[in-house]
């Protein structure tokens, strides 16, 4: 590509880039016009340009048929307007976004784009990416912690349940306090130890009547939830908490409190 010259650093403003053998042009801008045409050249080179109605031209007529030129120097303030006068009034052919402002590609270039990927991928120039490999197997087990089955992710393990992703992914990772899912305890594991999960919802729990001084024990979160008529996210609160009084109630875990009265 020629004309990109090192003066060029300290202009910020518009430049075209014109294809001498066919006059289509590419117009673009930056407060760094030199930094930027660089770039563009570079991957033009390395064939990996986001445009790929200029890669293909270059790949068919070389690097010298393109010539690069300032057409106005602009403050950094001014650049996507003023672009996008330019590209009103000389409607680039190479130009994928004709709305630099909303930074929206034309309809013609979005269905040209599609094809021409369609295309490759038919033709085997282009594999399409195999999400799978992202994906990490979920392996699901009951409260006792026997295998029940499995899912290929956490998006498939959410979908059959009927749960949010969210709270798979967080109690496979190990940030879900509860340790379950519903029903469910699920893991990124073949084989789990029930008693790291056993640890979070049936540890024992205390409670004091602040008025009355009695004092009760549940050794299940959930019989803990159900007595007291509170959500399980206020009850895990007051367990974070446990200077805190709750409707005349202190709730804390401790196993070692003594002479307590249980209720379930």
């Amino acid at each position: 590509m020629k004309n990109i010259v090192s003066s060029q650093a300290f202009f910020s403003g518009v430049y075209i880039i014109t294809n001498i053998k066919n006059g289509k042009r590419y117009v673009g801008s930056s407060r760094n016009i030199y930094h930027r045409l660089r770039r563009h050249l570079s991957n033009l080179r390395k064939n990996i340009h986001g445009n790929p109605k200029l890669q293909e031209d270059f790949n068919i007529y070389g690097e010298d048929i393109f010539i690069s030129s300032i057409v106005t120097s602009t403050p950094s303030a001014e650049l996507l307007k003023e672009e996008q006068d330019y590209i009103d009034k000389l409607n680039p052919e190479y130009n994928i976004i004709q709305d630099c402002l909303t930074n929206t590609p034309s309809m013609e270039m979005c269905a040209k784009i599609s094809r021409t990927v369609k295309e490759k991928v038919a033709l085997g120039l282009i594999v399409p990416p195999d999400k799978t490999r992202f994906r990490k197997k979920v392996f699901q087990f009951d409260l006792e912690g026997n295998y029940i089955t499995s899912y290929i992710s956490v998006e498939e393990a959410a979908k059959i349940n009927n749960v949010f992703p969210e709270s798979i992914s967080a109690i496979c990772r190990g940030d879900n306090r509860s340790k379950r899912v519903g029903n469910y305890i699920y893991s990124y594991s073949e084989t789990i130890n029930i008693e790291n999960y056993r640890h979070s919802s049936h540890r024992r729990i205390s409670v004091i009547n602040t008025k009355s001084g009695e004092i009760y024990s549940f050794t299940k979160l959930t019989d803990c939830v159900e007595n007291l008529h509170i959500s399980e996210s206020t009850l895990h609160r007051m367990l974070k908490n446990n200077n805190k009084i709750y409707r005349n109630m202190k709730i804390y875990a401790d196993s070692k409190r003594e002479n307590t009265e249980s209720i379930h």
